[in-house]
């Protein structure tokens, strides 16, 4: 049998009999597309280059790959920089869930909270009602996720959306203890005004934290190709596993101390400070 027969594609020739049926005619290129790819592959290499001697240079000169080997030659500087501000990141956003569930459904403390600064005790919030909360904020912010993440890609670099994360979380830690003052037991407003700023701030977290998580995950993955990828994916993983068991445990005790001491407040303006060291940390990352 001729090779060149062999090599017909079938879905061209019931295509080309479908136009005829049509009344629109045959194709009018020749070859298979066999042919084509055969033709495109011989003029991608000239024959007056070195495939040893080809390499893909980013804007940024501490990352090489050797299209020979396919690994990524990076400075361990960046890798440890990226993997640094991830785990600073987690750490947030850790502290984030598991102290903000504690501050919606302690009992509100009337006689110890007095704005804006002395706080003990939380929102008041029913454990059969926050499961609905957070189900409801998770869908609209993974929405929301999902419409706009590809046009802030095009439209800004990948730190500067990481870095726009951050001070989202810090913007959220200085407000979110404020809410407990908005509770009807406290200041007499309708219940729909603390209900307001409880979605909202829900929302924007889980938003936030999905898209700092998103950016500097791909900071990351970039420095790595093959086997390398699988490894240090591997090794985010443990790290990531290890942070979720030891941050809440140790943040839990120190929000426990300081709210019965009526310091509430003042533990969720630390962590805006921490926030702030995160954000200066992530000036020395690149794109």
């Amino acid at each position: 049998m001729n090779s060149s027969n062999s090599r017909t594609d079938i879905g061209l020739l019931i295509g080309d009999k479908i136009r005829e049926l049509l009344h629109l005619g045959r194709r009018t290129e020749t070859g298979s597309k066999y042919d084509n790819l055969d033709q495109a592959a011989n003029n991608l290499v000239s024959p007056d280059i070195e495939i040893d001697d080809l390499e893909m240079r980013s804007s940024n000169s501490d990352v090489v790959m050797d299209i020979e080997g396919g690994v990524f030659s990076v400075g361990n500087r960046n890798i440890f920089q990226n993997s640094f501000s991830y785990s600073l990141f987690f750490i947030m956003s850790s502290i984030y869930y598991s102290e903000a569930d504690e501050l919606f459904t302690t009992s509100l403390k009337k006689d110890d909270i007095a704005f804006p600064f002395k706080l003990s005790g939380g929102l008041g919030l029913s454990w059969a009602n926050t499961p609905t909360i957070y189900n409801f904020c998770n869908l609209i912010s993974l929405i929301v996720f999902i419409a706009s993440i590809s046009i802030m890609a095009k439209r800004f670099e990948l730190v500067q959306i990481y870095r726009a994360s951050i001070i989202s979380f810090g913007v959220l830690f200085f407000i979110l203890p404020e809410i407990t003052f908005t509770m009807p037991e406290y200041s007499g407003f309708p219940n729909f005004i603390s209900d307001f700023f409880i979605y909202v701030i829900t929302m924007t977290e889980y938003y936030v934290s999905r898209v700092g998580a998103s950016m500097i995950l791909i900071l990351i993955d970039m420095c790595f190709s093959g086997s390398n990828r699988s490894k240090m994916n591997g090794y985010i993983m443990s790290l990531t596993s290890a942070l979720a068991y030891f941050v809440p445990v140790i943040a839990g005790k120190i929000f426990s101390g300081m709210d019965n001491h009526s310091l509430g407040v003042l533990f969720w303006w630390l962590m805006v400070a921490f926030t702030a060291g995160v954000y200066v940390h992530s000036r020395v990352l690149k794109n």
